[in-house]
């Protein structure tokens, strides 16, 4: 079962960052959009959009991405920047997590 949160709900706002690591900043909560569309079908699990996200990272920037954390982020980050607009700024974070993809070999080679 996928869990979803509401995100609106968290205590951790944007001031309350800046506060704790004692800077100003000019990014406000409404400057932070946080999804959970690419969980599923859960947690170790690839899915589609994010098997195609690992091979355009590869293809196209030699990013190496993992199927359970980079993987699914890169694949929401796709999406997010497809729907902005062409002003606007987006961040992806890789955190690491390349060691993973060995342990999915087989499923991100099928259909090759």
């Amino acid at each position: 079962e996928i869990v979803s949160r509401d995100w609106s709900s968290d205590v951790c706002s944007s001031d309350l960052i800046s506060e704790l690591l004692e800077v100003q900043s000019r990014v406000t909560d409404a400057d932070i959009n946080l999804r959970d569309d690419f969980l599923a079908p859960g947690y170790g699990q690839l899915n589609s959009p994010t098997r195609e996200a690992i091979k355009l990272g590869a293809h196209h920037e030699a990013l190496l991405l993992d199927p359970v954390y980079t993987g699914k982020a890169f694949a929401g980050c796709l999406q997010r920047a497809q729907e902005l607009d062409s002003q606007d700024t987006l961040l992806f974070v890789h955190t690491g997590g390349t060691p993973g993809i060995f342990a999915y070999g087989a499923q991100l080679l099928e259909g090759q």
